[in-house]
């Protein structure tokens, strides 16, 4: 293995280590996040804020929901990179539940159109976005389910070791994606104390996602030769394409084309589980009956 990847590997595992003291950490502090805004979200709205401050917060309390809601999303896509390594199609998983978080996030995002008070009257498209968002994500869920009970290894090693180099090259694309998410984020952070236009962090991070499911893609080829395995990783970064096509749709297209992505990469791990059941093993006994 080469010494680059040795080296990503190792830095990659120290990386991670840290990554989950941080992670529970960070779960203890989201309460405090969201108490904390809104205490300045109120303060700002009674006009209690220095104006350098004031406008930098917003003055909707429902807004709290949005920031700790992207909090807990930014420290998933983070998670999201430490699992890639580990397996493609649980590294595809773990995206459609990121997904599925976007979209509670969406709903809870239409609260901003209510002034205090959750009412029905003159909110009618809100809350038909916050139901198509919520059932959504619900249904999402409930096929991911389905997705991850129909996970099963194509292709077997009786040596382990031969996957040593896909699995430091994994670790040194996860490193590249984590940097370019960091990137991203610092420069979004710069662009709200200059008052400038943002680059979308989701739809950033998935589009970059794209690119690096295919990469992984081609990069298997050496090591998986099994068609299934082929096919089901190909389909499986087509599903991701879906998702991301899904985050720049506009309401009610959004959450249709994730549940047609989740839809697809489940009928991907469902024809893999028939093409080993049944297309293989008929294969190995048709192999038995002319040796004999």
């Amino acid at each position: 293995m080469p010494v680059v990847l040795q080296h990503a590997s190792r830095f990659f595992d120290s990386c991670h280590a840290r990554f989950n003291n941080v992670h529970v950490w960070f779960g203890r502090s989201l309460a405090l996040v969201f108490i904390l805004s809104l205490i300045l979200i109120q303060t700002n709205e009674l006009g209690l804020l220095p104006l350098f401050l004031a406008s930098h917060i917003p003055t909707n309390l429902f807004q709290a929901v949005h920031i700790v809601f992207t909090l807990v999303l930014i420290v998933e896509i983070i998670e999201m990179v430490f699992v890639l390594p580990k397996s493609f199609s649980r590294a595809v998983g773990k995206q459609f539940e990121i997904f599925c978080l976007i979209l509670l996030r969406h709903a809870f995002n239409e609260l901003v159109h209510f002034s205090g008070v959750l009412t029905l009257a003159d909110h009618v498209d809100p809350v038909l976005r916050i139901m198509a968002d919520g059932f959504g994500a619900l249904v999402m869920f409930l096929l991911l389910g389905v997705y991850f009970a129909a996970r099963r290894p194509l292709q077997r090693f009786r040596d382990l070791s031969f996957l040593e180099g896909f699995v430091a090259t994994k670790k040194l694309l996860a490193l590249v994606l984590f940097g370019f998410f960091l990137g991203v984020g610092v420069f979004n952070g710069v662009c709200v104390v200059r008052g400038i236009s943002l680059i979308p962090f989701f739809p950033a991070c998935y589009t970059a996602l794209v690119f690096a499911d295919i990469f992984i893609v081609l990069v298997a080829q050496q090591y998986f030769t099994f068609f299934p395995s082929v096919f089901r990783n190909a389909g499986l970064a087509v599903s991701t394409t879906l998702m991301r096509i899904g985050l720049s749709a506009p309401a009610y297209y959004d959450v249709l084309l994730g549940i047609v992505a989740i839809c697809f990469a489940v009928g991907i791990q469902l024809a893999c589980c028939f093409w080993i059941r049944f297309v293989d093993q008929g294969k190995d006994r048709r192999d038995v009956v002319r040796e004999a």
